[in-house]
């Protein structure tokens, strides 16, 4: 019955705010760019979109290797 009445729930609005901070490194040959999430795991399409918006963006400065 419990499963049920979980099926008919409906909800409106956020129920927690997520913030996300990204920071970059860089010297005169790297660089390196690290983003922390208040979710509890980010999944590897969404690190390969965000890749793919960065190198449109600024061209190869960035890849996958020095995105974390």
């Amino acid at each position: 019955m419990m499963g049920y009445a979980m099926a008919n729930q409906s909800t409106a609005g956020v129920h927690f705010r997520l913030r996300a901070r990204a920071f970059i490194i860089a010297d005169n040959t790297s660089r390196v760019v690290f983003v922390s999430t208040d979710s509890c795991m980010i999944f590897t399409s969404v690190k390969r979109e965000v890749v793919l918006a960065l190198q449109r963006k600024y061209g190869n400065l960035y890849s996958h290797d020095n995105v974390r």
